[in-house]
């Protein structure tokens, strides 16, 4: 089944997906499965975990975004793409590790309860408004490796109290 757009989801209408009367909580990506289609599982409250596997590649846009009680997702070394709010408005996922196969994540965890984060090292950019307005973000441990800090990153982090930006910043 291809979807194509936020309305050709089945999750765009609904609050949860239910098997056999019960709703969905915990989501393990089948090995067959290489990418998360944009918008595969926004708007899902249930959600609470997602396992992916070594062969996922890309996270689309929107994929889980309005997921307000996802706790924990692993980011694969396989992934290099984060779509666009892919993690957006997650407000129950308090850390994330940044694999270095990353390679764009533009504004993926926009307005996330987000606390830490550890960009790992390899990375080469940290992506315009990737963390915005994730205001109990408090740690990010950035690389050596990055080389740029694009536009609004951090922006509107208020509780921001830890960051070592390294000199090969720019």
């Amino acid at each position: 089944v291809q979807l194509e757009g936020h309305y050709s989801s089945p999750t765009a209408y609904t609050n949860n997906l239910i098997l056999n009367g019960e709703p969905i909580v915990d989501v393990v990506i089948p090995t067959d499965i290489t990418e998360i289609g944009d918008f595969t599982f926004c708007h899902l409250p249930s959600l609470k975990s997602v396992t992916l596997h070594n062969e996922i590649t890309r996270i689309g846009d929107y994929s889980f975004q309005n997921c307000t009680n996802i706790e924990s997702i692993e980011i694969t070394n396989a992934v290099t793409y984060i779509g666009q709010r892919a993690f957006g408005n997650c407000s129950s996922l308090k850390e994330i590790t940044i694999p270095a196969s990353v390679t764009y994540f533009e504004s993926a965890f926009y307005d996330c309860g987000l606390e830490e984060v550890v960009i790992e090292e390899g990375v080469k950019s940290i992506s315009v408004r990737v963390f915005e307005n994730c205001s109990s973000l408090e740690k990010v441990t950035i690389p050596e490796s990055v080389e740029a800090i694009y536009t609004g990153a951090f922006y509107n982090c208020s509780s921001l109290s830890s960051i070592i930006i390294p000199s090969s910043a720019t």
